[in-house]
């Protein structure tokens, strides 16, 4: 795993010339690639491997892999928009299937609120939390299935061990 800061791109090389998470994996030998995305600007945990079946078996949307994600906005989101959220919503004829959404809580300048989703759709939680008028300011991934961030510093990595692998499909 890869605590990605953001300003990497999520892929293994960019015709624009952009930094990608490969760069960080300094040391490492195989060939490898990321498992799914986190846009330019979110940060947090990140996936990568050299196992093809592994990747399509978290990133699949039939199995509804959850991901835990920590948004920031400047706008205390409305516990009615949370509500929106948490039933599911239909934006621009796209439907985003209900969240687990947690408390929000006052963060430095802003509010943190962790929300949890179970497909993988492009820029799915800015979306969301757009939709409820709290635009993202900042987002990061803490969690894929039951693996953790944990304290994993920015840009830095770690191979994961079995037992860590067995906690994404819980």
């Amino acid at each position: 795993i890869l605590n990605k800061p953001k300003c990497y791109i999520t892929s293994v090389s960019d015709e624009k010339g952009r930094k990608t998470v490969l760069n960080l994996m300094k040391g490492v030998k195989e060939r490898i690639f990321p498992v799914g995305r986190l846009d330019y600007n979110t940060e947090g945990l990140l996936i990568l491997t050299n196992d093809g079946d592994f990747a399509n078996s978290i990133i699949h949307p039939s199995k509804h892999i959850s991901k835990t994600y920590e948004v920031f906005t400047r706008v205390k989101p409305t516990s009615s928009g949370l509500n929106q959220l948490k039933k599911g919503i239909c934006i621009d004829g796209i439907q985003y299937m209900p969240a687990v959404v947690g408390s929000t809580v006052k963060f430095n300048d802003g509010f943190l609120t962790t929300i949890t989703i179970f497909e993988g759709k492009n820029h799915e939680v800015r979306n969301m939390f757009s939709y409820i008028n709290a635009k993202v300011y900042d987002l990061k991934r803490i969690k894929i299935g039951e693996l953790t961030l944990g304290d994993l510093q920015s840009g830095k990595f770690r191979k994961l061990d079995k037992n860590e692998l067995n906690k994404i499909y819980l």
